[in-house]
């Protein structure tokens, strides 16, 4: 059976969930053979199996949001672990999107103080090492795989909270190293923070 859209395996799986409940009634009631209940078991666990394959399919080159608070926790671990850098407040990140299987790409929405947003920047301009580079342009071009425009590469849905492409004025800084790269743009008048990460 071949593995078509999220909605349609819903469907099918409703449809052979169905069936497979009939074929146990029919077993019950001594109507059908063993060999053919087991064959519906079978086809319904198929069925299945393609549901989650497309399911993840779609999570994995369409991207999917996360719980904000959930990702504001992991969020925190990178920022410290790369930038020396924990203190984005409880409930601060409004939407977390991901998509990529090995290499992700997370886009974050985060309600910061300006004050907060300016011991961030420090941080992540104060990072030293090899390959590591950082840029304090206020340039939308700066962001990785043109995410600041209208027409960001791959086939990602951007989520439509991402509004990066629509600044005009905003303070921004990009570090850069040879595993990760994040980009941030800040909102000072809305108090929004557009962060984007990358691990490939």
């Amino acid at each position: 059976m071949p593995c078509a859209t999220q909605g349609q395996a819903a469907q099918w799986v409703l449809r052979v969930t169905s069936v497979n409940a009939t074929l146990w009634s029919m077993k019950n009631r001594g109507k059908i053979s063993k060999t053919k209940l087991i064959f519906g078991s079978v086809f319904l666990l198929g069925v299945l199996g393609c549901y989650s394959l497309v399911h993840s399919y779609q999570k994995v080159v369409f991207g999917t949001e996360y719980p904000a608070e959930e990702k504001r926790l992991f969020l925190n671990k990178e920022l410290g672990e790369h930038f020396s850098w924990s203190a984005l407040p409880p409930l601060s990140v409004e939407h977390a999107w991901v998509n990529g299987f090995r290499d992700h790409i997370s886009l974050y929405r985060i309600r910061i103080a300006p004050d907060v947003f300016r011991e961030l920047k420090q941080s992540v301009l104060g990072v030293k090492g090899d390959h590591i580079t950082s840029d304090d342009r206020d340039d939308l071009g700066l962001c990785p795989f043109g995410f600041a425009t209208t027409s960001p590469q791959g086939r990602a849905k951007i989520p439509a909270w991402w509004e990066a492409a629509a600044l005009r004025h905003f303070d921004s800084v990009k570090c850069h190293a040879l595993l990760w790269q994040y980009w941030f743009a800040y909102d000072d008048e809305r108090q929004i923070l557009f962060l984007f990460a990358s691990n490939g």
